[in-house]
């Protein structure tokens, strides 16, 4: 009785020490809207190049990184635990030197990765340079999303590729007129 007692105040003070950081955390972000959560304790983030919307939640154990480029969320976009994106890669053609040792790299080798309204990101994706994930999409877990998704629709797989669009004409267009209704702009 002690040690689950001692476990649910553990698992308390480790939530409540993590929403404190997040809020000094979140000012370290290049833009962040409002209620925004994320896990500053167990996830890591190049937080100068990362602009995030409104009503964003990152699950624990994310990694978003991009170093001359930029990461942009949207609003209403939800990720699942272990998920990363990342805006840059190595430069791989230098003959001079073993790739370790390359800290230069051609402007080419990063891409801006763009997130936009609505989206859903499931457990252990990973998202590469210069990808768009288009409005209202969903990204299945465990994939590897390498080019840009549609909008409104779902891609799984690695590499991630479509498997459905999520909505009918009808449907979509009641959709739309909901998300206006939020504040999403929708074309």
């Amino acid at each position: 009785m002690l040690i689950k007692y001692i476990s649910n105040l553990h698992l308390l003070l480790r939530k409540l020490w993590s929403r404190i950081l997040m809020y000094g955390y979140k000012e370290l972000f290049f833009a962040a809207g409002n209620n925004v959560k994320f896990d500053p304790i167990f996830s890591r983030f190049s937080y100068r190049t990362i602009s995030l919307g409104s009503n964003v939640f990152i699950s624990s154990g994310a990694v978003f990184s991009a170093d001359r480029s930029r990461i942009i969320i949207g609003s209403y976009v939800m990720f699942g635990p272990n998920v990363v994106v990342s805006g840059g890669d190595h430069d791989i053609t230098q003959t001079d030197k073993p790739m370790f040792m390359v800290k230069d790299k051609a402007a080419a080798c990063d891409a801006d990765v763009v997130i936009e309204d609505d989206v859903w990101v499931g457990a252990n994706s990973i998202i590469l340079k210069g990808v768009t994930i288009g409005m209202g999409s969903i990204v299945a877990a465990g994939s590897i999303v390498t080019k840009d998704v549609d909008p409104f629709c779902i891609y799984a797989g690695a590499p991630a590729r479509k498997i459905k669009e999520r909505f009918t004409g009808v449907e979509l267009s009641e959709y739309k007129k909901h998300l206006k209704s939020f504040g999403v702009d929708v074309a």
